[in-house]
C-alpha cells in the first residue's frame, strides 16, 4: 500500500526533475526548504506545492474528503478521509483496472 508521504514525495521529485529552465533555481530552493523541520499536528502531513513563478510552499495539510490516486490513465486507489483519517472502504486497483484489494477503515 502506498503511504501519502511516499506518494507526495514521488510527485515532488518527479515535478522537480521534469522542470526545464527553472530546475537549478528550484533545486536550490528545495534543498533549503527540505532542511527546515516542520512538526505537524496529529493526522496532518507536510505538503509541498509551487508558489508564484519560482517559489514553493511547505505546509501542514490534513486530508479530508474523497481521495483518488491515478498513474497516467490507470486508477490505483480510491478512498475517503475524514479529518485526516482514512474512513470507509478503500479500493486498490491492478494495471488492468480490476480490483486488487479492498480495505475497510471503519
Amino acid at each position: 500500500m502506498f503511504s501519502n508521504k511516499k506518494i507526495i514525495s514521488c510527485m515532488i521529485l518527479l515535478f522537480l526533475t521534469s522542470c526545464d529552465s527553472e530546475t537549478t533555481i528550484r533545486k536550490k530552493q528545495s534543498h533549503k526548504m527540505h532542511s527546515e523541520k516542520i512538526e505537524c499536528p496529529d493526522n496532518a502531513h507536510v505538503e509541498y506545492s509551487p508558489w508564484g513563478e519560482r517559489g514553493w510552499v511547505k505546509a501542514c495539510k490534513k486530508n479530508h474528503g474523497k481521495y483518488s490516486v491515478w498513474e497516467g490513465d490507470i486508477k490505483r486507489i480510491d478512498g475517503q478521509f475524514f479529518n485526516g483519517k482514512k474512513v470507509g472502504i478503500w479500493t486498490f486497483y491492478n494495471n488492468d483496472g480490476s480490483i486488487s484489494k479492498t480495505v475497510n477503515y471503519d
